[in-house]
């Protein structure tokens, strides 16, 4: 296991660098494969995770829906922290290493 976050009352998501991504319940103890993305960093972000691949870029998982939503490839640096805007559409990239400007990167969420 590479790290994990909380998504409901009993269920973590579980991430692993190797195997994917999977839903475990606490109280059945039963696990269900979500992804087979060999994923570096898990975030979770208003009803998102959101995993960054080792090439850098980021897939975007809807828990309501239980899909993808969205993936964004071409972010060249490994992102440390996103962050969504009020208007809850954009998001804010934090890199490892901000620009030289010391600027991060706004994306649109639904493009």
């Amino acid at each position: 296991m590479e790290d994990f976050e909380v998504v409901g009352d009993n269920e973590l998501w579980i991430n692993t660098k190797h195997y994917g991504q999977y839903i475990y319940n606490i109280k059945t103890r039963l696990f269900e494969k979500k992804s087979d993305l060999s994923a570096i960093s898990l975030f979770r972000a208003n009803n998102f995770i959101v995993l960054q691949s080792f090439s850098g870029s980021l897939v975007f998982y809807d828990l309501d829906k239980k899909e993808v939503y969205n993936r964004f490839n071409g972010h060249k640096e490994f992102v440390t922290d996103l962050n969504f805007h009020p208007d809850g559409d954009k998001l804010f990239l934090k890199p490892i290493m901000l620009r030289t400007d010391g600027t991060g990167i706004f994306w649109t969420l639904v493009t």
